[in-house]
């Protein structure tokens, strides 16, 4: 895929993932499974400490990892004072008491509240995940252009990264031409801002350090039961769906190969 992170998901992967990773020379973003909470479950998390237990099991079993470069601390979640409050804490955990130097970032919902969130204050990595023209309202293009103005404007002192982006292709590939629009018009947007030209040229003006689609393969959502079909690849993990070739070409450019 000309891929050179991997952003493991909402919770720490098996450990042969970061086996696979540290093999094979890729860069991970590990994670722990906050996953869109609102008061009631901060308020849980709170109580019962849950969040930090797995916070320090996730660094713990990977410290000695190489190519685990990033913790994260949550997914889209709301309530940004509560959210501040939980990052101030887990940041803090790592600094004071086994700091292992390593970045601090989150994977927040860009329209949740916007550039502006002020639980980014207390990271290294100003990161969201970006779905405009599909979740958050307006196009792909303009709207994720504008965003990362915003928020280099707001954070300047911070690398900024994309942990989401992509569409649907429908289990019957009835919107895989949307899904190569929407992955196009995106991802040109993030590369004007990008430290990386789509050509490999270094822009020393750039501020977006890293762009992550989502996801590599269609997926069954139990709780659900519905098939996630915003993969590059459907469910038996070979069918692959036209933008995972586009995807691929980019990819390839901006790593000079």
């Amino acid at each position: 895929m000309n891929a050179n992170m991997v952003r493991t998901g909402h919770y720490p992967n098996h450990i042969y993932t970061y086996i696979l990773t540290d093999r094979l020379g890729l860069a991970a973003m590990s994670e722990i499974p906050l996953w869109q909470f609102e008061t009631i479950h901060y308020e849980t998390q709170e109580k019962k400490g849950l969040s930090d237990q797995m916070w320090r099991e996730m660094i713990f079993s990977q410290y000695n990892r190489p190519s685990v470069l990033m913790w994260s601390t949550q997914n889209e979640s709301k309530e940004v004072k509560l959210r501040k409050a939980y990052n101030e804490r887990l940041v803090g955990d790592v600094r004071e008491r086994y700091n292992d130097g390593r970045l601090i970032t989150q994977s927040a919902a860009a329209d949740q509240p916007g550039a502006h969130d002020e639980s980014m204050e207390p990271l290294d990595v100003a990161a969201w995940t970006m779905y405009f023209g599909i979740f958050h309202g307006g196009e792909p293009y303009e709207g994720t252009k504008r965003f990362l103005e915003e928020a280099h404007r707001l954070w300047p002192d911070k690398p900024l990264l994309n942990t989401e982006y992509g569409y649907w292709s429908r289990e019957d590939n009835g919107e895989v031409d949307i899904q190569e629009h929407m992955y196009k018009e995106t991802f040109r947007a993030l590369t004007e801002k990008s430290a990386i030209t789509p050509e490999a040229d270094e822009r020393p003006d750039g501020y977006l350090a890293g762009i992550d689609y989502w996801p590599m393969y269609n997926w069954y959502v139990n709780h659900g039961q519905w098939v996630q079909t915003m993969g590059l690849y459907h469910m038996d993990r070979s069918l692959e769906k036209p933008v995972k070739e586009r995807l691929k070409r980019d990819y390839g450019a901006m790593a000079g190969r």
